[in-house]
């Protein structure tokens, strides 16, 4: 009768014990579950979020691009500004044609880099005004890229001369002296100018005798120099002087 009692005890013990490790498995079960489901709600926040950042990401990359885009194009109009002192895009233009043409006609023609000037080697013989068929050559490729010019503009064409004193009493009835010779050879070039395009309206001619040389006047080869012809382009409210004018003249005669 006790062995039977012991029996049915053990077997309730056992219960008890099977039971209760099912009640602790479903707690965990449970505890394990609530924490998936909160795992997955933070994963799929991350994922909204880092969808979001890409969103943004993108959005600030095409921002940077667009930005590093205008930046590029200022820089370049920047730099371009700085090798055509601040002129606006035609004149740039203008200049840049002049300075490319001289460099094809560097036996005729040279181009002031620092005051955007033409100089032209129009020959002329002492005493006379008229342009030469090689300077009438020169002139003319020179009209090509200005003939087209606007209204907003202005041709300087100055006449310059050597400083040998005019002697010949014909030469001197038409020329009483040297700045009444450069101002004919400029109006003569202008002319030129004028023959093959270029609108008398936009041009200014100016004299400036032999007091602004750009060689030396003591040799046949610098005196031929200065018997020249000079042409700018300038905006229409802009005063210009010839390049000799802008240097020191201790520096002009040492040339």
């Amino acid at each position: 009768m006790l062995k039977m009692w012991s029996l049915k005890l053990v077997a309730v013990m056992l219960l008890a014990g099977l039971s209760q490790g099912c009640m602790v498995k479903a707690q965990d079960y449970r505890t394990l579950k609530d924490q998936n489901a909160d795992l997955a709600a933070m994963a799929q926040g991350l994922q909204s979020e880092a969808a979001n950042k890409r969103a943004e990401n993108e959005r600030l990359q095409a921002q940077y691009l667009s930005v590093s885009a205008a930046l590029d194009e200022k820089n370049s109009e920047l730099e371009s500004m700085k090798l055509t002192g601040g002129a606006p895009p035609e004149l740039a233009k203008i200049w840049k044609k002049l300075e490319e043409l001289a460099g094809t006609r560097n036996d005729t023609m040279s181009w002031d880099t620092e005051n955007h000037k033409l100089l032209v080697k129009v020959e002329f013989d002492l005493g006379s005004a008229a342009v030469k068929p090689t300077g009438k050559a020169s002139l003319k490729d020179v009209a090509s890229a200005l003939k087209d010019l606007s209204s907003s503009y202005r041709i300087y064409v100055d006449g310059h001369t050597d400083n040998l004193p005019i002697v010949n009493p014909e030469t001197l009835k038409k020329y009483p002296n040297n700045w009444a010779l450069a101002a004919a050879r400029a109006i003569a070039a202008s002319g030129v100018l004028r023959e093959f395009g270029v609108s008398s309206k936009l041009m200014i001619n100016r004299s400036f005798g032999e007091y602004y040389p750009v060689g030396t006047n003591s040799t046949d080869q610098g005196r031929q120099k200065n018997r020249r012809v000079e042409i700018s382009v300038v905006p229409a409210n802009t005063a210009f002087s010839p390049t000799a004018m802008l240097k020191p003249e201790s520096a002009t005669a040492q040339e």
